[in-house]
């Protein structure tokens, strides 16, 4: 059944009269500044389509792309060709097989589709790979199947090594944590020098601060950390200066097969992106790993969360210069924490109760109404076409009666500022460096480090240089970091009426206040919850003694109604 049907396809293709119209498609799986494959690909089938005197009609040239895990539809070039231009070709000529498919599924679609449509597949250096023929489609599945062994077993030697890679903290490929770039290393490394030791990773690629990233990454976590800049501010002012992705970043430092600087793809700032570079304790400058968990239903591998690489002695394995160090880190994974419980309006606020007033009726937020005489809150069930029946309140009358209640019960308040004062503690870096002195002691006594050699010489200057660092460390003091009140001046009337309207309403909705009302502008019945309490008098004072305030108020009040009575 098989060869007939060979032979009409075959008959259909070349019985026109014509050579036939050939697609080459190239493709790589990584493009580094060192690449020659693509070129190599081309010239080689150009040769082969020449010799058989078919006609080159076009190039399907998939670079940065992996056969494993993309389909020949998916990918960007030869699956626009397959889809969209099948008529403007009779054959698919390729480099080797695995330059087009890596998995025997993969190479039966395409087989399928070009039995379908009238087409054929040939390899220009396998031999008798032809498809035009009965043996020729057993052969090209025999070869699939040795590239599809051949692959994951190029993938087995891949992560073994990028495991051994990431155990000695070297970089292995891909866009590098926020702040870094890969290096090569001529000299010594930064891990290396400030531990005072002979470099041993010369020769490897090593990360080191970029230029412009690393000042970027350490202001962004200034202005989380000391001025509370959320990040989706910080997003939206990094696209409005028109600054980089690190993905873009990195990209335009790599080079295309022209030898020219690639250019950026236009990746956009994304706040969930941001957040979790900012979580990630590569800042610190420490190696990180993903252990894989196994593959999807596509074939791609799925990954654990990423953790702390640490050597044998359960110290975090240093790999480069720190962005940030750990005390900053751990404050600025407090304060994306404490954003993150925040409730901020998802959009603009052009009035102070939205999100904040309730119906009393029903339960559902009130919303603005411009309406044609004078603005007003109305229940949102209106908008639904089964209305609760609460009456409208007019905006002046709703926020009257909140900031009546706000500024009377804490306007008078003073407001403080915690002042961070960062602390000093060096165990960490006094243990390094007294196991390193450890280490380099016990060279003393090798062969290759006796008495008058250049090498004991060196060894010795290493020597005395830690133990210089030993003692400045040991002789200074450890004290903890901590917080200093300090009051401003200024009371908090004077602070809210500094606010805008979409500042007092993301204050309001942070601080978890609520505010109910139903019977309308005529007769209204309010009530009100303050369930951050203890949170609205941390803003203001954060030293404030919430239960001795609360019973001055209660004495306070009950000295009122004495009077009066």
């Amino acid at each position: 059944m098989g060869r007939p049907r060979t032979r009409r396809l075959v008959k259909a293709v070349t019985d026109t009269g014509r050579p036939l119209r050939v697609l080459i498609a190239v493709r790589l799986s990584r493009l580094t500044d060192d690449t020659t494959s693509p070129e190599r690909q081309l010239k080689e089938c150009r040769q082969y389509v020449a010799a058989k005197g078919w006609i080159e009609v076009g190039v399907a040239e998939d670079l940065d792309v992996s056969a494993r895990t993309t389909a020949p539809f998916d990918r960007a070039e030869l699956g626009s060709w397959l889809k969209h231009r099948a008529d403007e070709f009779d054959v698919i000529v390729f480099w080797r097989l695995d330059r087009i498919v890596r998995s025997v599924s993969d190479l039966n679609d395409l087989l399928n589709w070009a039995k379908k449509d009238g087409k054929h597949l040939a390899s220009a250096t396998e031999e008798h790979f032809d498809t035009s023929t009965a043996i020729g489609y057993i052969i090209a599945i025999l070869i699939a199947w040795v590239a599809e062994m051949e692959s994951q077993a190029t993938s087995e030697r891949t992560t073994s090594m990028h495991a051994d890679f990431i155990d000695d903290g070297r970089y292995r490929g891909g866009t590098p944590s926020f702040g870094y770039r890969p290096v090569l290393i001529t000299d010594t490394c930064w891990v290396c020098a400030d531990a005072g030791v002979a470099c041993r990773h010369v020769g490897q690629k090593r990360l080191e601060h970029d230029p412009v990233m690393a000042p970027l990454a350490q202001e962004v976590v200034r202005r989380i950390v000391e001025d509370s800049v959320r990040p989706m501010a910080i997003v939206k002012d990094l696209t409005a200066r028109k600054i980089m992705t690190p993905d873009d970043h990195h990209r335009i430092t790599l080079k295309d097969k022209q030898g020219k600087p690639r250019k950026p793809k236009g990746i956009a700032w994304q706040v969930g992106n941001l957040v979790l570079m900012l979580k990630s304790p590569a800042l610190m400058g420490y190696q990180m790993r993903r252990d894989v968990l196994g593959v999807d239903q596509d074939g791609k591998k799925v990954y654990d969360k990423p953790e702390i690489v640490r050597d044998a002695q359960d110290r975090p394995v240093l790999r480069a210069q720190p962005i940030i160090d750990p005390v900053t880190f751990q404050r600025l994974q407090t304060k994306l924490e404490e954003m993150n419980k925040k409730r901020g309006p998802s959009k603009k606020s052009n009035a102070l109760l939205l999100g904040v007033l309730k119906c009393g009726v029903c339960g559902l937020n009130m919303y603005i109404n411009m309406g044609r005489t004078y603005p007003y809150y109305r229940c949102k069930s209106y908008s639904s076409g089964a209305s609760c029946g609460n009456p409208n309140i007019r905006r002046e009358l709703a926020e009257a009666f909140l900031l009546d209640l706000l500024l009377g019960e804490f306007g008078d308040i003073e407001r403080c500022e915690r002042v961070y004062e960062p602390g000093e503690d060096h165990s960490d870096e006094l243990e390094q460096v007294q196991v390193t002195l450890d280490d380099l002691t016990g060279l003393l006594t090798k062969p290759a480090y006796k008495q008058g050699t250049t090498q004991r010489e060196r060894l010795e200057h290493q020597i005395e240089r830690l133990a210089e660092r030993e003692a400045v460390l040991e002789a200074k003091p450890v004290r903890p970091s901590t917080y200093r009140l300090v009051g401003t001046g200024q009371t908090f009337r004077d602070y809210w009426d500094s606010l805008n309207t979409e500042e007092q309403n993301i204050y309001l909705l942070d601080h978890g206040v609520l505010v109910t009302v139903k019977g309308g502008s005529q007769a209204p019945e309010w009530s009100y919850e303050l369930s951050d309490l203890h949170d609205i008098l941390g803003s203001i004072d954060p030293g404030i003694d919430v239960g001795e305030y609360m019973r001055a108020q209660d004495e306070h009040a009950r000295q009122n109604r004495e009077s009066v009575g």
